[in-house]
C-alpha cells in the first residue's frame, strides 16, 4: 500500500540564510518533496539572496531586521527587542510566528519539521500546540551547544520545554545527543548529515586544474581550504597561526578560504603581518556549484572549530575524495577517523595543527588518506538519509495521533507519573 503524502512545513534555518545547517535541512527538504511530499519552507529573507525552485517546495521567505551585538553577553534569547527584530543574527519571533499563521489560515500541514531548534522550537512550539500539529526538532549544532553556556542560562528552561514537548527529536550527531540526553531530553535519533552526491564529485583533471589557474595557485603547491562563516567558533586564524609554522616545513603549502565572516579581514591582516598574505586566497561567498569546485581544486580541508555538530562541509569535500584535518570536538571525529581519511588534533593547539598541514604535504601518505575520504562520501548519502527523516516523521505524526485519542483522565494520569 503506497504511503500518504504529507503536507510539512519546515521552518528554520534554510537558504538563503547562510550555514551548513541550513544547506543540510534544505537538501533533506528537497528530497521529501523528490517522495511526492509537499513542503513549505520558511526562512529568512536575505538582501539580494534568491532560493532555487523545487517541485513540490515552496519558499516563504520572512523580512527581518538586523543589528549586531557588540558581545556575546549583549545577546539575550529573550530580549523583546531580539523577539521582534532578530538582533544579533538571531531569527525574529515576530515576523515568522506572523508569517506562519497566515499560511495556518490556508492550510493545516500534517506536520511541522524545525531546523535548529533554538529560538525557533519555542514559538513554534506555541502555534502547533494550539491546533494539535505535530513538531518534529532537527538539532545541528549551537542549539545545543549554547545550553552549556552562562549567557543562556536565563533561556535554558523554556528552550529544554519546547525540546522536549516535540513530538520527534533528530540529531545530527551522537555528541549533541548525549549532551541532550544528560540535560533530560529522550527519544532522540541520530541521522548524521548527508550529501547530493549528484553535486558534490570529483571533477576532471582539466577541469580542477583549471580552477587552480583561475585561483591562482601553482598546480605542483598544496592547496588546504577552510570553508566557513569564518565567526570566532570556527577558529580561523588558528589556520592562519598554524600555516605560518607548517610553511618552514613544507614551503609548497597554499591557504584557500571560502566564505565572508566577520574574522575575514582580521586573517588577511595577520597573514600579511607573518609574512605569508601570498600563501591565502580568499574567494568571499560562494555558491554551492563553486563550493564543489574549491573542495576539487584543494587537496584537503581544514576544520579547526571550538565546537561542531557535524559540518557538511566535511561530508562534501570527501565526497570529492578529499580528507580532513579537523580539531577533535563534537561530531567531527565520529566522521573523521586519525589516519584513514583524515587527520584529527587538539582543539586550539597550533603546534598540532601545524604538524598535520605538512603531514599532509606527503603525496603517499595524502593519497591513502583520500581513499579513505572517498569511502565515507559514498556513505554519506542523502537519499538515504531523508528515508530515515521520514521514518521519524512518521512516527512523529502517530505519536501525536494517539495523544489525541487518549482519553483526558488517561493523560493527567501521565503527566503526575
Amino acid at each position: 500500500m503506497a504511503r500518504k503524502k504529507w503536507n510539512l512545513f519546515a521552518v528554520g534555518f534554510y537558504p538563503p540564510r547562510p550555514g551548513g545547517s541550513g544547506q543540510a535541512g534544505w537538501r533533506v527538504a528537497k528530497e521529501l518533496a523528490g517522495m511526492g511530499h509537499k513542503i513549505t519552507v520558511f526562512s529568512e529573507k536575505m538582501p539580494g539572496c534568491k532560493v532555487d525552485k523545487v517541485h513540490n517546495m515552496r519558499s516563504v521567505l520572512v523580512p527581518t531586521r538586523r543589528q549586531l551585538m557588540p558581545s556575546v553577553r549583549d545577546y539575550r534569547l529573550a530580549s523583546p527587542l531580539r523577539r521582534v527584530f532578530g538582533l544579533g543574527g538571531g531569527i525574529a519571533r515576530k515576523p515568522f510566528t506572523d508569517a506562519i499563521t497566515r499560511e495556518l489560515k490556508e492550510v493545516r500541514p500534517d506536520a511541522i519539521l524545525v531546523n535548529f531548534a533554538a529560538p525557533i522550537a519555542s514559538f513554534v512550539q506555541g502555534l502547533a500546540r494550539r491546533r494539535k500539529i505535530p513538531v518534529i526538532i532537527v538539532f545541528h549544532g549551537s542549539d545545543v551547544h549554547n545550553l552549556t553556556q552562562p549567557e543562556y542560562m536565563k533561556v535554558k528552561k523554556p528552550l529544554l520545554k519546547s525540546y522536549q514537548e516535540s513530538d520527534a527529536r533528530i540529531a545530527v550527531s551522537n555528541d549533541l545527543k548525549n549532551i541532550l540526553e544528560k540535560e533530560g531530553i529522550r527519544g532522540i535519533t541520530v541521522i548524521p548529515n548527508a550529501v547530493d552526491r549528484a553535486q558534490f564529485r570529483p571533477l576532471p583533471p582539466k577541469e580542477v586544474a583549471g580552477v587552480r589557474r583561475g585561483l591562482g595557485i601553482p598546480q605542483d603547491a598544496v592547496l588546504l581550504a577552510h570553508v566557513s562563516t569564518l565567526r570566532p567558533i570556527k577558529r580561523p586564524l588558528d589556520i592562519v597561526e598554524a600555516a605560518a609554522k607548517a610553511l618552514r616545513i613544507s614551503p609548497n603549502l597554499h591557504f584557500l578560504v571560502v566564505g565572508e565572516g566577520p574574522l575575514g579581514h582580521k586573517m588577511l591582516e595577520r597573514a600579511k603581518e607573518l609574512g605569508i598574505g601570498n600563501k591565502f586566497v580568499f574567494t568571499g561567498k560562494a555558491n554551492q556549484k563553486n563550493v564543489n569546485r574549491y573542495l576539487n581544486a584543494s587537496d584537503a580541508l581544514v576544520m579547526p572549530s571550538e565546537r561542531e555538530g557535524m559540518p557538511l562541509v566535511i561530508l562534501e569535500a570527501a565526497a570529492c575524495g578529499k580528507p580532513t584535518i579537523a580539531s577533535s570536538v563534537g561530531g567531527m571525529p565520529e566522521i573523521v577517523r586519525d589516519g584513514r581519511n583524515g587527520l584529527l588534533f587538539e582543539m586550539g593547539n597550533v603546534e598540532r595543527l601545524a604538524e598535520k598541514m605538512a603531514a599532509i604535504s606527503d603525496p603517499s601518505f595524502r593519497r591513502r588518506l583520500s581513499i579513505g575520504a572517498a569511502a565515507l562520501g559514498k556513505k554519506a548519502d542523502i537519499t538515504l538519509a531523508a528515508r530515515k527523516y521520514a521514518g521519524v516523521i512518521r512516527a512523529g505524526i502517530a505519536r501525536k495521533n494517539a495523544k489525541r485519542k487518549k482519553p483526558l483522565g488517561a493523560r493527567k494520569h501521565q503527566r503526575m507519573l
